[in-house]
């Protein structure tokens, strides 16, 4: 697996290089040789560094810590990583999803994410801080406030719950594997049942070639 760095705004897309320029690209462009990559996605984390003035084609941009949803300014970029595999992961399970919601403390928020092996996990918020883009988080839910009952024993036994949480992660994790996009955000119903979903990934599988 390798971790690639990327510079976004609303339009356009800065890919990190090995010299610390950055290259104009489209997002799903191949690597090429003078690309930055590694298997370490602390050092992708690392390289994280916000709210400081970067010059790139002779254009000065702001770096923010995250987008909103309203449109920004053509002067600030925004961190976006992306994952290239040569095998395809586990298709994530929705028994591990229903252990893994068993298992949550209701007295805290909680995040529920994908992470880059096919993992259902819960992380609570805080500590964890999404504006910083963790390569290893593919897919989050919105946050589970605290007191709703969104985790522990009565929600990992709700099948209406649980059925729609994996739904609705799974479709996204296939478009984390179509496009190697990371931190895809869950916050509307899939499009799909489950069924085509779980068709759709048995098919990818079938045809997976090495992305790099």
């Amino acid at each position: 697996m390798m971790y690639l760095l990327h510079l976004t705004s609303t339009v356009e897309f800065f890919r990190l290089q090995k010299d610390g320029t950055w290259r104009k690209c489209k997002y799903q462009s191949k690597m090429e040789p003078n690309d930055f990559s590694t298997n370490d996605p602390t050092v992708i984390i690392s390289k994280q560094i916000e709210n400081v003035a970067q010059e790139i084609n002779n254009k000065s941009y702001i770096i923010k810590p995250e987008k909103g949803m309203l449109l920004t300014k053509d002067d600030q970029l925004f961190y976006a990583a992306r994952v290239l595999r040569k095998d395809f992961p586990p298709i994530p399970a929705i028994e591990r999803l229903k252990d893994v919601i068993r298992g949550g403390d209701d007295k805290h928020i909680n995040v529920l994410i994908i992470d880059v092996n096919g993992d259902f996990k819960l992380k609570q918020a805080p500590p964890s801080d999404f504006t910083i883009k963790d390569p290893t988080v593919c897919v989050r839910h919105e946050a589970f406030a605290a007191g709703n009952d969104y985790v522990g024993k009565n929600a990992a036994e709700s099948a209406s719950l649980i059925n729609s949480l994996y739904r609705d992660m799974l479709e996204r994790w296939v478009t984390h594997l179509r496009t190697g996009k990371v931190d895809i955000f869950v916050d509307y119903s899939a499009r799909k049942g489950t069924e085509a979903i779980l068709e759709e990934l048995k098919e990818m599988k079938k045809n997976w070639q090495s992305q790099y």
